[in-house]
């Protein structure tokens, strides 16, 4: 990406964040910082990992650049909505766009471990999954509807495909699975920061892929 397409991008979604009323923001921008730490956690352990495909690497690095890009927004405007500074974890942001800009990946990996252990997100809305009929339902309904035509069957011909969700759910760890849900449509840069569903919706996503049940729901 060139510069001035890089400032435009950045300037759309400081746009975005500044048009959030500051008194519903209470807590969201908090959550969303939180969110995409555990994202970015995870997209930088599958960049380190050897076995990962050159063009899904090259995927992984515009998606940790775009990321880091805005993290810093994502901090101040947390620390704004929660009042309480945190220069510390600014200091964070900087030294990971360091360790990425100088391609030292493992280093970034563990930077985000200990800002992951430090800023945790809460899972209490979501775990433990409660597999009822209707959670399975409700969870078939939506994917159905909304995810089933780009997640079915993933383009592994792109740098950043819709992945297959029931695989997310069987192999990644319950919290960043929680985290992609949560963070919304990470394989299209402007949409990285909206979530579409409120938060028993995706409790409901999260038991149906997590049940395994591609064509069928609970009874």
């Amino acid at each position: 990406m060139n510069n001035s397409l890089w400032i435009g991008f950045l300037l759309i979604v400081a746009a975005l964040l500044a048009a959030i009323p500051p008194a519903s923001a209470k807590g969201e921008h908090d959550r969303r910082l939180r969110v995409e730490v555990a994202v970015l956690r995870g997209d930088a352990r599958l960049l380190a990992d050897p076995a990962t495909p050159p063009l899904r690497r090259q995927g992984l690095r515009q998606r940790i650049r775009s990321s880091l890009g805005t993290l810093g927004m994502l901090v101040r405007y947390a620390a704004q909505s929660e009042r309480r500074p945190q220069p510390e974890l600014m200091e964070q942001v900087a030294d990971l766009r360091d360790l990425f800009a100088s391609g030292n990946i493992h280093g970034l990996a563990r930077r985000l471990d200990w800002i992951k252990s430090n800023y945790p997100l809460d899972m209490s809305g979501f775990l433990p999954l409660a597999a009822n009929p209707s959670r399975l339902r409700a969870g078939q309904s939506i994917y159905q509807k909304l995810c089933m035509g780009c997640h079915q069957n993933p383009d592994r011909n792109q740098p950043n495909p819709a992945p297959d969700l029931f695989f997310l759910a069987a192999t990644l760890p319950q919290d960043e699975f929680a985290a992609r849900m949560l963070g919304g449509i990470h394989g299209v840069r402007l949409t990285t920061l909206q979530n579409p569903f409120s938060d028993e919706e995706i409790a409901s996503l999260m038991t149906f892929f997590a049940s395994g049940r591609r064509g069928q729901t609970g009874g």
